[in-house]
């Protein structure tokens, strides 16, 4: 840690020396959160509480108008975990110099940025990075370790609309030596993509995008669950997000095709649409009424070499399908009523009431990462309900704290594997901001 501190040390007297021609700007996040959950994914008794820490450190430099650059530090941990001490025995309790996820410093972004002219600009290095409302491509924060990738991405801005060409690798498992023979050959994962941001469009169609990204794998698994060694999967659709009166609303659709490849070929196809409108009020509280409705496509193939099960890529799963995080999107079709006020400056509620089923009963329901079934197929479509309650107050610009309480109520879709009790959590969160 003392190295650490040393660098960190180096770079700002490094900043101050060369204040003239570079500039520095420097921010930071202190965030702690503590979970109680009771009955945890419906097993009785399994309840759990917990406290989890999060620092990020960030600091920006920037050379006129043209080239930037930024690092954003991140500390991640669990209070006590055992996982970051020496061993279980109580006596090792307090060692905090084990090399371990809890304790290590990780770079989450380390990108630069120049602008060579008025209509193109490119950022590398590794970045987070979200398009439209968050279905496709999201941050999403509220992870303790927030999305970010590795690549290059670039930028064309035309009176008509922005372009965004880019590509990522997602994995590269090749760990052989140089000289060393490696008989998986190049075994990695990438992503090309293009986003198409309309402008200049009417107050009611006030965002369109258009988004293309395809994936490629070559000797290294990307579908959990498949068994493929290699594939390849496409996704292509439209974000219109806009407003008119006291309405506004969101709207994407998104659809998949590919094929992997493993001891049996498997055929990827399947689809989402994700709708939202809402109705506003200022005068009342600014109260907003919302109406979400999802659905995307579960495997209704009997065939082993077909799965029309919607894959996403990196939507903002906390936002979407409850806050409660127990269901993610795959073979899921869900409604919802929302409500949203702000009864003063700095504070700010919410309650919101969700109703899931499955699209398909020939597939099983998705976890909230989309990795793993919570339940098999069934006969059985309703997956289950849940009620999310929020509120947040800010005091002042830099602090805010976080209050929810959320209740899932499985379904006969859930009830049929392990998920028989009300899953309900409670979280509380506090933030600092630099």
């Amino acid at each position: 840690m003392s190295k650490l501190w040393m660098i960190l040390c180096g770079i700002a007297i490094a900043g101050a020396a060369q204040a003239q021609t570079v500039d520095w700007k420097w921010n930071a996040e202190l965030r702690t959160r503590y979970t109680d959950e009771m009955n945890t994914l419906g097993v009785k008794g399994a309840d759990a509480n917990m406290f989890e820490g999060r620092t990020k450190i960030g600091v920006t430099f920037m050379k006129g108008d043209s080239l930037t650059g930024h690092v954003t530090l991140l500390n991640e941990f669990q209070w006590g975990n055992i996982a970051d001490q020496a061993s279980n025995s109580p006596a090792d309790y307090g060692n905090h110099g084990k090399n371990s996820l809890g304790n290590n410093l990780q770079v989450q972004e380390a990108w630069g940025w120049w602008k060579s002219t008025d209509t193109f600009s490119m950022k590398f290095g590794r970045a987070g990075f979200e398009y439209g409302d968050g279905t496709i491509f999201a941050i999403d924060d509220w992870q303790n370790h927030p999305n970010a990738w590795d690549g290059i991405w670039t930028h064309w801005g035309f009176d008509f609309a922005d372009l965004h060409l880019f590509g990522t690798k997602e994995t590269d498992t090749d760990t052989a030596p140089v000289g060393v023979t490696n008989n998986a050959k190049d075994p990695e994962t990438v992503a090309y993509g293009l986003v198409v941001a309309f402008k200049n469009l009417p107050e009611w169609m006030k965002h369109v995008f258009i988004h293309i990204v395809d994936i490629n794998a070559d000797n290294t698994a990307f579908v959990t669950g498949l068994g493929a060694t290699s594939g390849n999967l496409m996704h292509y659709g439209l974000t219109a997000q806009g407003e008119s009166g006291s309405l506004d609303y969101r709207l994407t659709g998104d659809f998949t095709s590919g094929k992997l490849k493993g001891a049996t070929d498997v055929t990827l196809g399947g689809n989402m649409f994700d709708a939202e409108i809402g109705w506003n009020m200022p005068e009342v509280m600014k109260l907003r009424i919302s109406l979400m409705a999802h659905m995307d496509t579960g495997n209704d193939s009997t065939s082993a070499d077909k799965n029309n099960r919607y894959l996403p890529l990196f939507p903002d799963r906390h936002k979407y399908a409850g806050l409660e995080d127990v269901v993610g999107w795959g073979n899921s079709t869900y409604y919802g009523l929302g409500l949203g006020v702000q009864p003063s400056d700095d504070v700010t509620a919410g309650l919101q009431y969700l109703m899931f089923n499955k699209t398909s009963d020939k597939d099983g329901v998705m976890n909230s990462a989309g990795t793993v079934a919570l339940a098999g197929a069934t006969t059985e479509k309703a997956v289950g309900s849940e009620i999310d309650l929020w509120a947040n107050k800010a005091y002042g610009e830099n602090f805010s704290i976080l209050g929810f309480v959320g209740l899932f109520s499985p379904g006969d879709a859930l009830k049929a594997g392990t998920f028989k009790e009300n899953d309900n959590k409670v979280q509380f969160q506090g933030k600092l901001t630099f």
